[in-house]
């Protein structure tokens, strides 16, 4: 945990924008995956 501390100290903004693609990139797999779902049920379906 220090030395994550002293990392977010030092490189603070780097940090952020990588939580954020990170972030982005779960949200963007998690819709992926729940419209594929969605429409292969559509695709049962009808």
């Amino acid at each position: 945990m220090g030395r994550f501390g002293k990392l977010i100290k030092l490189d603070s903004t780097i940090i952020k924008y990588y939580f954020i693609i990170m972030l982005y990139e779960g949200i963007d797999k998690l819709f992926g995956t729940v419209y594929v779902a969605h429409m292969g049920i559509r695709g049962l379906t009808s």
